[in-house]
């Protein structure tokens, strides 16, 4: 009952508000017309309709501006409606990002993990398999709730430039090396993006590729 109450409230002062508006155009308006053409046009004065507009403009200033207030008492709660889902929407399209930026976080971390074991002196044994699993569940999950083309960007060099790794363990080379650090490199902008433009997870619509 009290949010009932506090939107009918919230409508007519904006009803009353555009109201006094309205009001003190015409109020300001209408006097000086009248003026001028009782001043430079006496014979434009005497006509029956502007004669009648002087001795009514009262009248006429509040019958102009219940043409106004009436449509927009009826507008008033539609727009409030409007601006309070959009709100609604917004918090809850925040709530959602916040859940897939935690999640590509981990998968950046993971990631960074992955890039630090390519560089140990002393690797003994690649962890290609749990990398090859890594980066399936990456794809899995970005087609699922970014859309498709996340899932090509994630694995594309392009625009990157040409990453190299100076040090590397020994027996790997660079083909072991550089898709784990184009996955984070695109983890980290993704995370960006999304931190930026918060409604872009639920729309479907991929950005611009590289």
């Amino acid at each position: 009952m009290v949010s009932f109450l506090k939107f009918w409230w919230a409508a007519i002062r904006q009803t009353l508000g555009f109201g006094w508006v309205v009001i003190g155009i015409v109020s300001t308006l209408l006097p000086m017309g009248v003026s001028l053409i009782q001043k430079h046009w006496p014979a434009l004065a005497a006509v029956p309709l502007i004669k009648w507009i002087a001795d009514n403009q009262v009248e006429i200033q509040l019958g102009v501006a219940a043409s106004f207030l009436i449509p927009y008492l009826l507008y008033a709660p539609y727009r409030i409606y409007k601006e309070q889902g959009a709100k609604l929407a917004t918090l809850e399209a925040r709530g959602g990002n916040q859940e897939i930026l935690e999640k590509l976080g981990e998968f950046l971390a993971e990631g960074e993990q992955f890039k630090s074991i390519c560089h140990n002196p002393t690797l003994e044994i690649f962890p290609g398999d749990q990398i090859a699993l890594w980066a399936n569940k990456l794809d899995s999950y970005l087609t699922s709730k970014l859309g498709a083309s996340y899932a090509v960007r994630v694995k594309s060099a392009s625009g990157l430039g040409s990453p190299f790794a100076t040090t590397l363990a020994p027996g790997l080379t660079q083909r072991h090396w550089l898709p784990v650090h184009i996955r984070c490199v695109r983890l980290n902008q993704f995370i960006s993006e999304l931190s930026y433009h918060p409604k872009s997870a639920f729309s479907n619509t991929d950005p611009q590729q590289d």
